[in-house]
């Protein structure tokens, strides 16, 4: 079926056998399990990331009992630490190379990575 239309002075032509080719239930099987595909590895992306979250919070909180255990922070106190390769600060206050060294450690120890030389965590609660 040849079908044409004129819009001002162009004339445009449509074929219904190429439309078909695109309409086809295979075409639409093909893009439905595109789509299937897509949606199953953003469902693992997601899951992935909620365990990286799950984990980035238990290291999280091993650091803020540790802190509590020093008596670098108490209970329910509104704290900010800033951490980096260089020097430990809470409330704006240098902590000892000894205690920043102990932090650092254990960041490294849960979570299995080196705490780079240009990172800098910055936390306030």
């Amino acid at each position: 079926m040849l079908l044409n239309v004129l819009f001002g002075t162009v004339l445009f032509s449509y074929t219904a056998s190429a439309q078909s080719k695109i309409d086809t239930p295979a075409t639409y099987k093909e893009a439905w399990q595109k789509q299937k595909k897509a949606a199953a590895k953003q469902e693992l992306l997601a899951k992935e990331q909620s365990e990286k979250a799950k984990e980035h919070q238990k290291m999280m909180d091993a650091v803020k009992q540790e802190m509590l255990k020093d008596g670098l922070i108490q209970k329910n106190e509104n704290y900010e630490l800033i951490i980096n390769k260089r020097e430990m600060l809470i409330n704006g206050k240098k902590l000892s190379e000894s205690v920043h060294h102990k932090y650092i450690e254990l960041i490294n120890s849960k979570r299995n990575k080196a705490f780079g030389d240009k990172e800098e965590w910055k936390i306030k609660e």
